[in-house]
């Protein structure tokens, strides 16, 4: 995927040549002031609504804002508007350390559905070496219709279950929706996305 398949909420980003996992760059949001955010949907022209009825979003990110409880991470998916989606929530509780919530939007109403506290992950270390986190988000549909979200960190080359979470009610099943991320930083610092992946049936 390139910058150009996404729609981004401002131009607050950059392509970010010295910190990266894969050569030449990763994505940045560009410290403007305090706090900044920007939010991220691959465009539908790139992956159809309907091509993610049921899929995967994997990518490495670097967070450098250590705001607790308020630096976040977002990842969305089947994406209606703003009042209707799933979303996988990250934020800082503790460094290392974070707590991790699997979300509903229905009708703006906002509801939890289940999720974790994990105290070693993410790292928050963006000034380390190797300080760069994974997530692999799966969002599928058991043999009687529920939805099953997992979310799972990487460890050691190894993915690791961090919270697996179902939906009986598994909204917008039979049209899918958009897969997005919302991404801010604190204090002028910078946060980097790189190696994203989406995956559905195409």
């Amino acid at each position: 995927m390139t910058t150009a398949d996404w729609d981004f909420s401002g131009s607050n980003w950059s392509l970010d040549t010295t910190y990266y996992v894969s050569s030449p760059s990763s994505l940045a949001i560009t410290p403007t002031a305090s706090y900044t955010s920007l939010t991220g949907f691959i465009k539908t022209s790139v992956v159809p609504n309907s091509k993610v009825r049921e899929g995967r979003y994997i990518t490495q990110f670097r967070v450098c804002g250590l705001a607790m409880n308020v630096t976040h991470l977002k990842f969305f998916f089947r994406y209606q508007d703003a009042n209707n989606y799933y979303l996988v929530d990250i934020y800082q509780v503790t460094s290392p350390g974070g707590k991790i919530e699997v979300v509903r939007m229905l009708d703006g109403v906002r509801t939890v559905l289940g999720g974790a506290d994990d105290p070693n992950w993410p790292r928050w270390l963006c000034w380390a070496v190797g300080g760069w986190d994974a997530v692999r988000i799966t969002w599928t549909e058991d043999a009687i219709g529920r939805l099953v979200i997992k979310v799972e960190k990487l460890v050691n080359a190894t993915w690791t279950a961090v919270a697996d979470v179902i939906d009986p009610n598994n909204y917008w099943a039979s049209v899918g929706g958009r897969v997005g991320w919302f991404i801010d930083s604190y204090n002028n610092s910078t946060t980097n996305l790189d190696d994203g992946e989406i995956w559905g049936y195409f």
